[in-house]
């Protein structure tokens, strides 16, 4: 990379697959997930270690603040993969962004020494559309009603759907539809329900889930660098099982981010997450008791109605709940759940 650089190289073009840097390339390089690439033993054989080249680039006009546009290939390849890991989607990263994922704080000071915006968060991606039985249920029985088929349904399957679609309505709507003018089994009034039941999915979409907070749209604010500092993933599936971060590096990460660059403690993820969920899905009570120290709040709960202490109690299968971050949390004023699924 030196090399290159003395002799005129551009450090700003990304690669057209992901929009990857060279920056990020060399700060991602350094702390690649359960990597076989590149080789372990070609390490000692590098001249410069990846500050000095991340030096070089910044030195010869690299943009710190450039922006990567897809999740790379090669976070994901190895093991168990990303979205089973629970490693977390870069798409919208900057190398700032992803030397907090490591907490590599001497990774970010230099960064920032050149002009690195320590507040770029990744871009939320679309939210999965998760339907429960009964709204998968719903869903089928609209479709039903919508089809062509209808009309050729037995009669009395075809009032069974009317009925079943009209008592998923709200309560106040279904005495628009009372059983005589389902008897009747007129075309208008099976057009007045399927709009009545669009209308109340809609409704269901856009109502506040469990956190009380706004939708994030695609490409909106996904994940901080606090968050990403603080142990993102960690209670959404197995990301210690491959996540390579900074030795004991938690809690300087976090505080640098904090008391150095103003971070806010209680900033959410697009889940509704914060740094004290995170901590808490480690079990570290160290970093619980600094986040409180600081403003904190432990009593927040994430888009999926999780507490701080439900994050701590074996949030998913096969991680194993910490007791006494439970019991601190509790102490501290958070509600426990007990929805633990390793228990």
């Amino acid at each position: 990379v030196l090399m290159l650089l003395e002799r005129g190289a551009d450090p700003n073009i990304a690669a057209e697959l992901n929009g990857v840097s060279p920056l990020w390339a060399v700060i991602n390089a350094r702390w690649q997930p359960r990597t076989r690439f590149p080789q372990p033993q070609e390490r000692p054989l590098q001249s410069a270690n990846y500050l000095e080249v991340s030096r070089a680039l910044l030195d010869a006009g690299a943009d710190p603040n450039h922006r990567i546009t897809r999740h790379p290939w090669y976070m994901v390849y190895t093991g168990c993969g990303n979205r089973n890991c629970g490693l977390v989607d870069t798409n919208g990263a900057t190398a700032f962004w992803r030397a907090a994922y490591a907490t590599d704080v001497e990774a970010m000071k230099l960064l920032v020494e050149y002009g690195a915006d320590p507040s770029i968060p990744t871009k939320a991606p679309p939210r999965r559309q998760r339907l429960s039985p009964d709204e998968f249920l719903r869903q089928q029985a609209l479709n039903a009603l919508r089809d062509s088929s209808y009309a050729e349904l037995p009669q009395e399957e075809r009032l069974k759907l009317l009925q079943d679609i009209r008592d998923q309505l709200p309560e106040e709507e279904q005495n628009e539809f009372p059983d005589n003018d389902l008897d009747n089994l007129t075309e208008d009034v099976r057009a007045k329900l399927i709009k009545a039941a669009e209308a109340a999915d809609r409704a269901r979409a856009n109502a506040p889930d469990a956190s009380g907070l706004p939708a994030v749209p695609p490409g909106g604010p996904g994940v901080m660098p606090i968050h990403a500092a603080s142990g993102v993933g960690y209670g959404e599936g197995f990301a210690g099982n491959a996540h390579r971060h900074t030795p004991e590096g938690w809690l300087p990460a976090v505080k640098y981010l904090v008391e150095e660059l103003g971070a806010d403690v209680n900033v959410r993820d697009h889940n509704g997450y914060t740094a004290l969920h995170n901590a808490a899905s480690r079990g570290d009570n160290e970093m619980i008791l600094y986040l409180v120290e600081v403003g904190g709040d432990v009593t927040v709960v994430s888009r999926r109605g999780q507490t701080t202490a439900d994050m701590a109690n074996g949030p998913v299968q096969r991680v194993s709940p910490f007791p006494e971050t439970v019991a601190l949390l509790e102490s501290l004023g958070s509600h426990n759940n007990d929805n633990c699924l390793t228990c």
